[in-house]
């Protein structure tokens, strides 16, 4: 028996080990097809001989399962097919990914290291986009595709993965160190506001520094009367010393300016809104997996209308099912504990949720893959 248990604990770090080869080749286009067609195959072979049920047995992943089926079944509404087949085969890639990272997760308090690779993720992407041109504040729209390896809102998505991470390890290894906490959410609030700068991500300014205040406020705070003086004057001091920085940078950025542009007049609105009218006319198939992009010449920069334009009313329910779960397991768990971590999860998950309105979380490898280490 013990050399058994031997035997799972090496295999178990083996499948870490490709695992982390996986993220350190995040920025490279040739090491990513490693990943997709080398590492992700190995990886899967070695799960399903570890526990071939966690691929249909856990609420979670025979969702995401079901949702795969049927935007399969969808192709045979598609007006190209072909273009259906080749998003299917990503698709499959996302899923295995996730069950795979869902599954190492689960093992031997390996979360830990994967929230570690969470962080080394987003440095890779940050240092790739740093050696290309520089982390220049965007001026227009140009500056925007100085991210050659992530698209501009996806890498404020990944800031948001690296964000709780960090929240995460804090507080397993720093629980109750006040001062440590604090000093780490300056730092991510001060790398929001100049990754929000360089991405001209509105999203990152609005969502992201509200939920690492909000987290803040929750962990160290809520509690006491004396911490809620503390982080209201804490909240003040920021605010005086940091606005008049910000706006010396902000004001004449292209952050600034798609601030002031109306949201009907963004593209974002419009192609939302044709993604809607799609799903509208298609309700059970959709137009078929990726037709949209064919028939608009762009995604509908949200997972939801996306899913509902592409595959129908029942792919979008299973989406949505996947994140429902997530959260009724977790005000449960609250509920029942009361315990501070749990609420992490839960604010986590709302502003998981949100994100989705605003990008196409369902077909990124990495954003599913990480989505699934958290669940």
């Amino acid at each position: 028996m013990n050399l058994l248990i031997r035997k799972n604990i090496i295999v178990d770090k083996i499948l870490l080990l490709l695992y982390s080869m996986c993220i350190l080749f995040v920025t490279s286009t040739t090491m990513n097809r490693v990943t997709l067609y080398v590492l992700i195959p190995v990886m899967t072979v070695i799960t399903l001989m570890r526990n071939y049920k966690v691929f249909f047995t856990n609420k979670y992943i025979y969702l995401y399962l079901f949702l795969l089926l049927w935007m399969f079944i969808t192709t045979i509404s598609a007006e190209d097919v072909t273009h259906s087949l080749r998003q299917m085969i990503r698709m499959v890639s996302c899923y295995v990914i996730s069950v795979i990272s869902f599954y190492i997760a689960s093992r031997n308090r390996n979360y830990i290291w994967l929230y570690i690779l969470m962080i080394i993720c987003f440095i890779l992407l940050l240092g790739s986009a740093y050696g290309s041109d520089g982390l220049v504040i965007a001026q227009d729209v140009n500056d925007r595709e100085q991210f050659d390896n992530i698209n501009a809102n996806a890498f404020g998505y990944f800031l948001f993965y690296m964000s709780f991470a960090v929240i995460m390890l804090i507080s397993i290894y720093k629980e109750g160190q006040v001062l440590f906490g604090i000093i780490a959410a300056i730092l991510l609030i001060i790398l929001s506001v100049y990754i929000a700068l360089i991405t001209a991500s509105r999203q990152v300014l609005l969502i992201q520094i509200p939920f690492i205040l909000l987290i803040l406020f929750l962990i160290y705070f809520k509690s006491n009367s004396k911490n809620t003086i503390l982080f209201i004057a804490l909240f003040v001091i920021m605010l005086l010393y940091g606005l008049p920085i910000f706006n010396e940078y902000y004001s004449n950025s292209f952050l600034a300016e798609r601030t002031e542009t109306s949201i009907t007049e963004d593209s974002r609105f419009f192609l939302i809104r044709k993604g809607l009218e799609e799903g509208v006319k298609h309700p059970i198939l959709g137009l078929g997996p990726n037709n949209f992009v064919l028939k608009y010449d762009a995604y509908t920069h949200c997972s939801y209308t996306e899913l509902f334009a592409c595959s129908g009313i029942f792919a979008l329910f299973l989406y949505l099912a996947i994140i429902y779960h997530f959260l009724k397991k977790n005000i449960y768990f609250y509920r029942k504990t009361k315990d501070k971590v749990i609420m992490l999860f839960i604010i986590f998950g709302v502003i998981f949720s949100f994100y989705n309105f605003f990008y196409v979380f369902v077909g990124n490898l990495w954003l599913m893959a990480f989505f699934y280490i958290i669940l």
